[in-house]
């Protein structure tokens, strides 16, 4: 046997004691998670989801990895679809696809490299230039352009006041500015206030700067990012906040507000009052009275046991009512 098939050999034999170590790991995981029961918590699924994520580093040594911890997203997602929101849903959708494509557009690279090769006939040489693995920062980029691209109402460098009037739903709602399935986008905003009295099916405000906005009911998730020196007030079925400094969030949550890469936040409870409020909260399925998650808040840049300091709650003499004004 020559020294390039002993080579060869070896390739290969390690090559497949790797499969059968996947495929191991792969039976032990499956079985583990047919025995687990998954918390119905959004914030929780988050909280998983996102550091399997960030621990996915597509190069091109390691695409089998890759491809089974895609998998193990993807298998995470359909056993807690049940317990997302539509739009938590096609968000966490959306990550593994750009996850996928990653995968793919390496495959091709590797395929269109292995054709030249052939047709030129040169010798093999070794790579010399590492692989750019998507790191974490990548994939909340990727994150946040697919928030960004989100097929909603959007409300873009609105300076002075924006006002959407009470709407009542009982009468005709043809010309609504919003619909109850809308998602809202609200933007770059400066010294703003904005005042939506109606329903919306997600929220996501970015790049806001002195603003004040008050919200009703948002019957999926409210996405925040970028906001500093704000006052805002809404409802959603879920709350997350990234890089958002010196704010003043009033919420009403049905899971735990999570924030990340944020400083001196604090939270009170959901405090607006406006004509058919109530109406709107039954639209989004809320119960108004229970408003038992808005100071739970998880820091995901904390794990320490003791409180974080990136966040407070707001002590009851600082904290003020809103009521819609025109």
């Amino acid at each position: 046997m020559s020294e390039q098939d002993k080579k060869r050999q070896d390739v290969l034999q390690r090559i497949q004691k790797r499969e059968l170590e996947l495929k191991s790991k792969k039976e032990e995981r499956m079985t583990t998670s047919s025995n687990e029961k998954i918390e119905e918590d959004p914030a929780q699924f988050y909280k998983t989801f996102y550091e399997l994520k960030n621990n996915i580093s597509i190069a091109v040594d390691n695409l089998e990895q890759s491809q089974q911890q895609v998998q193990e997203l993807q298998h995470l997602l359909n056993m807690s679809v049940h317990f997302l929101s539509p739009y938590d849903t096609r968000q966490a959708d959306q990550v593994i696809k750009t996850l996928e494509a990653d995968i793919e557009k390496i495959k091709k690279t590797l395929g269109e490299k292995k054709k030249f090769s052939f047709k030129r006939r040169v010798p093999k040489t070794p790579n010399t230039t590492p692989a750019t693995p998507v790191n974490s920062t990548e994939a909340r980029t990727q994150e946040q352009d697919t928030l960004s691209q989100m097929n909603g109402k959007t409300f873009d460098g609105v300076e002075g006041s924006l006002i959407i009037e009470p709407v009542d739903y009982s009468k005709d709602t043809s010309s609504l500015r919003v619909n109850p399935d809308d998602d809202i986008i609200i933007s770059n905003c400066e010294n703003a206030k904005i005042q939506f009295c109606c329903v919306s099916g997600a929220a996501y405000l970015k790049s806001l700067k002195n603003c004040t906005v008050l919200m009703g009911p948002i019957s999926g998730s409210a996405f925040l990012q970028n906001c500093t020196n704000c006052t805002i007030v809404l409802a959603s079925r879920q709350a997350r906040i990234h890089t958002s400094t010196n704010c003043d969030f009033y919420l009403y949550t049905r899971s735990d507000p999570i924030i990340e890469h944020c400083s001196d936040v604090k939270f009170a409870p959901y405090d607006f009052d406006y004509e058919n409020v109530d109406q709107h909260f039954k639209m989004a399925q809320f119960d108004r009275s229970k408003n038992e998650e808005w100071y739970k808040v998880k820091d995901f840049n904390w794990l320490k046991q003791e409180q974080s300091p990136n966040w407070s709650i707001m002590p009851e003499s600082d904290r003020a009512s809103f009521t819609f004004e025109k």
